[in-house]
Order: C-alpha cells, then structure tokens, then sequence
C-alpha cells in the first residue's frame, strides 16, 4: 500500500549518528513510499550512514545522497520534483540504481538526477519522460561525479530546452565523468527520442 510521510517531519536523515552496519526497506508489490509534498526531499544520506539499500518500493519524492552508500533495486522512482535532481541528487558517497525506473520526474536541471560528486552507476534501468526546464532531461552531471551506464539501461523520451542535454548534460570542465560500458550480447545500449 502507499505510506505517506508528513513533509514537516522530512527529510529522514541518515548520518553517522545510525548505529548499524547496514539498512534494508523492502516493499511487497505495489508498495509506495513518498512524502506529502511530492518535491520534499523524502531520505537525506550523508557522510558516515550506513549502507541502505531500497528494494521493490515506488518511490514518490526525491532522495538526497551527500555521503555513504545508497543502492535502489528493482523499484521505480516516479513523478517527483525538485530543483536540481528531480529523483535523486548525488554530491558525495554512491549511487547504485539497478532494474530501476525513473520516470515522470521534473527539475530545472537533471530531470531525474543531478550528479555533482561521488560515483553512480545505473545498470538495468529505465530513464524515461523525465523533463529538465533548464538542462540534462534525465541526467545533469557536473562537479566531480563519475557516472557509469552498464548494459540494458535504456534512456527514451526524456527531454530539456533546445541543445540543452535531451537526456544526458554533462557540465564543461567541470571534471565530471561518464562511462558507457559495452552491453553482454543480449544486452543493448540505447539512446532514443533525443
């Protein structure tokens, strides 16, 4: 069922003052979680949080990972909003998003996520009808993230003003990594609707 968080009490922070190794929130089929006001930062990661790990949730407000280790399996991250990173925004730790969609999700940059530090990889994972008002329709990467598209993740539809990063932006000079790496053979890499 839809658990909804009150946005006063938002966001849920996790920091060294955690006291476990690792965190796992796991939801049955249709399980939902988002905050009352939908562009409300739902989850906050930083410096010192154990390892969480989100497994088979719909995820309905944005994250924020600015430190430790936040892995997103087999979950969907729809219609949030925000003003950079309208799912998810990474400025220090690890982002691992695997079999995941992302869809619907609005920001002026990065309409699904804004990458600014750390590392992320996506792999398995749907990148679709995501809209930046400003630039990078799905992904906005500048700073120093290094980001890696692994075999089967599929971006399409996404979309951002004219020349401004339909799918992908990339910050000039800003030191900012992006890696594809070759798909398996029943794997595929595409780029679509840009």
């Amino acid at each position: 069922g839809l658990h909804t968080l009150p946005s006063a009490e938002l966001p849920f922070v996790f920091n060294s003052s955690v006291t476990a190794s690792a965190v796992f929130l796991e939801g049955r089929p249709g399980a939902e979680l988002r905050a009352e006001d939908t562009s409300t930062r739902m989850l906050a990661f930083h410096t010192g949080s154990p390892r969480v790990t989100l497994r088979g949730l719909g995820i309905g407000s944005p994250l924020l990972v600015a430190g430790g280790d936040l892995v997103v399996e087999d979950s969907s991250m729809t219609d949030c909003s925000a003003g950079g990173g309208g799912a998810v925004m990474l400025s220090a730790g690890s982002l691992s998003a695997r079999n995941t969609s992302f869809m619907r999700n609005r920001a002026a940059v990065g309409g699904a996520a804004l990458l600014s530090g750390g590392t992320a990889s996506f792999q398995g994972c749907l990148l679709e009808q995501n809209v930046a008002d400003d630039r990078g329709g799905a992904v906005f990467i500048n700073g120093t993230a290094h980001v890696t598209f692994l075999d089967r993740t599929l971006l399409k539809g996404n979309t951002a003003p004219d020349s401004a990063g339909g799918s992908i932006w990339i910050e000039e000079d800003s030191g900012g990594t992006l890696t594809y790496k070759l798909p398996t053979p029943l794997g595929r890499w595409v780029l679509s609707g840009d």
